[in-house]
């Protein structure tokens, strides 16, 4: 009997899952062992008419490389370390502008593998970007499956950069009409498919090669570890106020604490006027945000760190500890001490949560 799946659809069939296993087992690791090992029964791998949805996909995925030790899952014959996206995160995060962190970070990768190569094309007349991509894969592996993989995460991850999705002109595979997945493994690209194309491909209005990166190097761990399901639209969770949040967390690390509308503002590519208008749409403010991404940090701090409260207090930007506690009590209606105590008695707890979501 095949097992019952949730309400969440549309599904991987049980032939992208085997081959999706396929590097893996051809290297004669276990397929039972990896499902077993993202939550999935074993018992689907041999079963011709089981499946799973996009969530579990996930799973799956992580599993596969985590047991092997490499983000391309045995697809190509060297592996790929998952120290190397450490060094690619530390040089995008360097860059201000999405086109600037997409260029250096497929340099970066270029220059310690023969067997990945992209290629960035800027069509002035067209107003279009493409990214363009060729792995030097195993003969028995399924290409065509592995393209769409990789380009799904380069877009998603692209996205979730800019903190807004992308609108995709086309998405281009080499692989032939005839090896077409099911339309759902297309729909979350929103945009035309072209098949027997030179080349696999992402192809985007130029304009958002200039989008600021609003998200932070410390912001991945959670990015990666709650990874959505994998046939949602990139960019749904995308609202004003989280952009917002993102751009005043980037002024601060830069110990700027109080950045003005028009600052933020600016990094969006919109009027002061405007921002304030789409917050108060999401029923914000710009005053509210900026007291909460302050009071998020304070929280941090507090609870992470052994630091003195006047300290803290410096380090988020006030001048006296006694402004700062008059502050934290108007966010948590406790005293920086109290709050501290009282959070360190769970701490174990959340410990172990912690440990295992990074997973």
């Amino acid at each position: 009997m095949p097992r019952a799946l949730s309400n969440r659809q549309p599904i991987v069939a049980h032939r992208q899952i085997t081959a999706l296993l396929q590097g893996a087992v051809s290297r004669g690791y276990s397929a039972e062992s990896i499902l077993s090992r993202a939550e999935i029964p074993p018992s689907i791998y041999q079963d011709s008419a089981g499946s799973i949805d996009g969530v579990e996909l996930q799973r799956l995925l992580w599993a596969i490389q985590i047991e092997m030790n490499d983000l391309f899952m045995g697809f190509l014959a060297q592996p790929a370390k998952p120290e190397l996206n450490l060094v690619q995160s530390r040089i995008r995060f360097q860059c201000e502008r999405l086109g600037e962190a997409i260029r250096a970070s497929t340099q970066t990768r270029e220059a310690v593998r023969n067997d990945v190569s992209y290629q960035c094309t800027t069509n002035p007349d067209a107003g279009e970007f493409t990214l363009s991509v060729e792995y030097q894969l195993l003969d028995d592996v399924d290409a065509h499956l592995f393209y769409w993989h990789r380009l799904m995460l380069m877009y998603r991850y692209h996205c979730w950069l800019i903190g807004k999705r992308i609108k995709l002109n086309t998405i281009a595979f080499k692989a032939d009409s005839a090896d077409k997945l099911a339309d759902h493994y297309y729909a979350p690209f929103n945009a035309k498919v072209q098949f027997a194309q030179g080349t696999n491909a992402l192809v985007f209005d130029s304009k958002y090669l200039l989008c600021p990166i609003v998200r932070s190097e410390a912001e991945e761990q959670d990015y990666v570890s709650n990874y959505p399901d994998w046939f949602t639209i990139p960019g749904q969770d995308m609202s004003w106020t989280r952009q917002t949040e993102q751009i005043i967390k980037g002024f601060q690390r830069d110990n700027q604490w109080s950045p003005t509308t028009q600052q933020v503002a600016k990094k969006l590519s919109v009027s002061a006027r405007t921002l304030r208008r789409q917050l108060a749409r999401e029923n914000e403010t710009y005053r509210d945000i900026k007291a909460q991404v302050r009071c998020q940090q304070a929280i941090r701090l507090l609870v992470d760190t052994d630091l003195p409260i006047a300290v803290v207090a410096d380090q988020i930007g006030f001048s006296e500890p006694g402004d700062f506690t008059r502050a934290f009590i108007s966010w948590t209606q406790l005293t920086p001490s109290a709050y501290r105590d009282q959070q360190r008695s769970d701490n174990s707890l959340f410990s172990d949560i912690r440990h295992l979501q990074s997973f």
